[in-house]
């Protein structure tokens, strides 16, 4: 009997001591912030947003927005989506990716998002094409026009709603395009998503019209990590 006793004293003892190791770890992993993205062809996730500075006029602006949503116990911090990379779909069937876009992060990311609520992040925009001449956004200094061969400067362009903008490779003609998105904050493992956006190049003024047939999105599915920082 003294034996088993002594057997059990130290058998508590090692979990007292594991217990008071990894407790904190333990926690952490038990209240960490728990994330997830989404993008639906609907309002909200796609809608017209009246759009104006102070070299322009109010005009109407449709953007796609992306969902992100804090399931977990404790804030994520430093909530952030990069644009790893862009593949767009060519003649053949074949995707290729478009090498002067760089790895870049989308303008809203660096955000906190508390538990048991979501934040919606602008993912990209399409102007009318009449209207993206004019248009300009002050506080990015960039023009939203870029013209590319053998593409009609009247169709509707996609803009990326990157951080940095001088040099236009957030611009993408008509066609279907995948981004390859990273997801990542403090205290959560990076996800891997692909968001497919079709631009037709038509314009309408209808918000479901724009939907159904002028850009339409889709997440399809969880992408595989680059072979390469991209």
């Amino acid at each position: 009997m003294p034996e088993i006793i002594a057997v059990v004293n130290i058998f508590l003892t090692l979990i007292l001591a594991a217990y008071a190791i990894f407790h904190d770890d333990i926690r952490s992993r038990c209240t960490r912030p728990i994330l997830t993205v989404s993008i639906q062809p609907a309002f909200p996730d796609c809608m017209m947003i009246p759009w104006g500075g102070e070299n322009m006029g109010i005009v109407p602006v449709f953007y796609l927005r992306l969902r992100i949503e804090n399931t977990g116990k404790r804030k994520a911090e430093n909530v952030q989506i990069r644009v790893t990379h862009i593949e767009t779909k060519q003649p053949n069937g074949d995707y290729e990716i478009r090498h002067e876009f760089p790895s870049m992060n989308l303008r809203w990311s660096m955000r906190p998002i508390q538990p048991n609520s979501d934040e919606y992040c602008p993912f990209a925009y399409v102007i009318k094409p009449s209207d993206r001449h004019s248009a300009y956004m002050k506080e990015t200094q960039a023009l939203e026009d870029k013209t590319w061969e053998q593409v009609d400067p009247n169709k509707t362009i996609l803009s990326l709603d990157v951080d940095r903008l001088w040099f236009k490779p957030h611009l993408l003609p008509v066609g279907l395009h995948r981004f390859h998105i990273r997801l990542s904050s403090d205290d959560t493992k990076p996800q891997r998503k692909i968001i497919e956006v079709n631009l037709s190049g038509e314009w309408y003024d209808d918000e479901e019209a724009m939907r159904g047939s002028g850009a339409t999105v889709r997440l399809i599915e969880e992408s595989s990590k680059p072979k390469m920082d991209l």
